[in-house]
């Protein structure tokens, strides 16, 4: 027995994942009852029958003039009220059927994008790391949008064509049966036709939709190197590499508009064809005294019809074929099985941070040297580690590992004395700030930065965290103060501001695990110095890892360890590895003077 649908929108979302196709998301999603489409199809009829009325009008009218009798008249008289009738109604029928319909596609919109949005923070980073934002951003908004538009486009002009063309075939079934044997050879043309073009619409939708998210891609890498392109000078090749994507996406547009004018040339001929000919054997039929002249006028316009709902169905195809495309691209997202499991986990409510690597190892998918080899490594509660190595010693790797973002190919992490798979890993990294090395911010003022997440801050701890990381240093020379909108990433800061602003928005969760990647980095030495006393101060008590690029920060640390090609080689404190003629010694004297210890490794 199939499950109740879900009550909430979460819920319903959630339960959509699980579906084992694209069209039975579609249909999770929506959650609606059988009642609600029959409601809206009932409600499609009476907005729609006038029409049908209007076209066995003038035919009672004819036969009425031909043998004007007062059955005639009674029968035109009470035709004609009828048709009034559902005229009028035609007005509250039509609104009532947009507003549900509109709820219904709009609805699935929203819904589609709350899908993609949360299956992107259950996925794991490595998938995530698969894709450039580009894409995502396409089918996050274009993708979703395209399946919106099917939906109300087969809503609300399929339906329509299919309620016509029922009435059309039963009413004349009903009426005059050899008639229909004429209606009904124009269905093998429609499949035909349909089935002819169908491969070629469907390559050219893929072919376009692959290429418009590879110039979105490309739209977006240069919106965000202009600054980079305009310093070297560049700009024409930039221009001309996007150029390239821009002309390739008008290349297959152009060839899947001319597919589909062809279709629908090809379609609209062969329907006219199909429409003399039924003239020229309603005529004939009407001569041999088969049939009155009224009912020659009556199925003349119900053919009539019956073109116009079968050429508004295949017409349909290209717009299902673009949607079908876009469906199986948001399928790509909503059915990917590469999350991060928690459903059913121990939630946590309190860290110490200790963290142990049990004979971890680590091997990105697709790749055969491991990232991380057979580490085993104890961080006490409340201790500084920092990490020193060369770029792809694994560092980076092991920050992934320590968060949960990655999970071990090989050994165990345990969190407090518990394995990391048996913990809901979403409740433990509420007691964790991350400081990357490339500091994100977005589009909003400097006091949403900082207090990103948090429903609630007290503002006097605010006051403090700011002053403590000296933001307020250059806070207080703005207009607005923590009001001033930063632009996107940060624009209108230099890179001293935001790390400060990034170091403050991790230490007003007030942490139990600090993760940091080289947190002075873009600190001139005096804005270092303050912030490193900052950093003292804040950091005391709690679990904090740093990737060190600069011994002033590596100085301060319990416990170094040094990274090469995966494989920890050396660990111990700062006076103990100085100590030894090892690599973290021929390191620091190879730094000198330049304080930065990454220019020697």
């Amino acid at each position: 027995m199939r499950p109740s649908p879900p009550r909430t929108e979460a819920q319903q979302i959630d339960w959509a994942y699980e579906a084992r196709s694209p069209w039975r998301i579609l249909h999770r999603l929506l959650g609606r009852s059988v009642w609600f489409y029959l409601g809206t199809a009932a409600v499609c009829t009476i907005k729609h029958s006038p029409l049908w009325l209007l076209a066995i009008l003038p035919a009672r009218a004819i036969d009425t003039l031909v043998d004007p009798s007062p059955a005639h008249y009674h029968r035109l008289l009470i035709l004609l009220a009828a048709t009034l009738l559902l005229l009028v109604l035609n007005i509250p029928s039509h609104m009532f059927f947009v507003r549900m319909f509109s709820d219904l596609t709009r609805t699935l919109e929203q819904r589609l994008r709350l899908a993609v949005a949360r299956r992107l923070q259950q996925l794991s980073i490595s998938y995530r790391g698969g894709l450039d934002s580009g894409r995502l951003q396409t089918k996050m908004l274009r993708d979703a949008e395209q399946v919106q538009l099917m939906s109300m486009e087969i809503g609300a002009t399929g339906v329509s064509a299919l309620l016509q063309l029922c009435f059309v075939i039963a009413f004349t079934a009903w009426s005059q049966p050899f008639m229909l044997l004429c209606f009904t050879i124009i269905a093998p043309a429609a499949v035909g036709l349909s089935r002819m073009f169908r491969s070629f619409i469907q390559a050219r939708n893929h072919s376009y939709r692959r290429n418009f998210e590879t110039m979105n891609s490309r739209a977006m890498d240069m919106l965000g190197m202009l600054a980079l392109t305009r310093a070297h000078g560049v700009e024409e090749s930039a221009l001309g590499n996007f150029d390239a994507h821009v002309l390739e996406v008008s290349r297959h547009g152009r060839r899947l508009d001319r597919i589909n004018a062809v279709f629908t040339a090809c379609t609209w001929v062969t329907f006219q064809l199909f429409a003399l000919g039924v003239l020229a054997t309603g005529m004939w039929v009407v001569a041999r005294g088969w049939m009155k002249p009224g009912d020659l006028i009556l199925y003349t316009a119900f053919f009539a019809q019956l073109i116009s709902s079968i050429n508004q169905v295949l017409n349909l195809y290209p717009v299902f074929a673009l949607g079908s495309e876009s469906l199986r691209s948001l399928s790509e997202v909503l059915q990917s099985p590469d999350i991060e499991h928690n459903e059913g986990r121990a939630v946590v409510t309190t860290v110490q941070g200790g963290i142990v690597f049990d004979s971890v190892s680590f091997t990105y998918p697709g790749c055969t040297a491991a990232a991380v080899r057979d580490l085993s490594l104890h961080i006490a509660p409340g201790s500084t580690l920092a990490i020193v190595g060369a770029s792809g010693s694994g560092k980076s790797t092991f920050i992934n590992l320590a968060i949960g973002f990655l999970r071990p190919t090989a050994g165990r992490i345990l969190l407090d004395g518990t394995d990391m798979e048996e913990i809901d890993m979403r409740s433990w990294r509420q007691h964790l700030a991350l400081v990357p090395q490339q500091i994100v911010l977005f589009n909003g003022s400097i006091r949403e930065n900082i207090v990103f997440g948090l429903p609630h801050v007290e503002e006097e701890f605010f006051r403090r965290v700011v002053e403590l990381t000296h933001v307020q240093e250059f806070v207080s020379r703005l207009p607005d103060g923590f009001d001033t909108l930063i632009g996107e990433n940060g624009a209108r800061l230099s890179g001293g501001q935001k790390q400060r602003i990034a170091i403050a928005r991790a230490l007003i969760r007030d942490p139990r695990v600090i993760v940091l990647d080289e947190p002075t980095s873009a600190l001139d030495l005096e804005s270092e110095r303050l912030v490193q006393q900052a950093l003292d101060e804040l950091t005391r008590g709690r679990t904090t890892i740093i990737v060190a690029h600069r011994l002033s920060t590596i100085r301060n640390a319990d416990h170094i360890c040094v990274f090469s090609d995966g494989h920890l080689i050396e660990s111990g404190s700062h006076d103990e590895l100085l100590a030894q003629p090892g690599a973290f010694a021929r390191l620091h004297a190879a730094a000198g003077s330049t304080a930065f210890i990454s220019a020697a490794i």
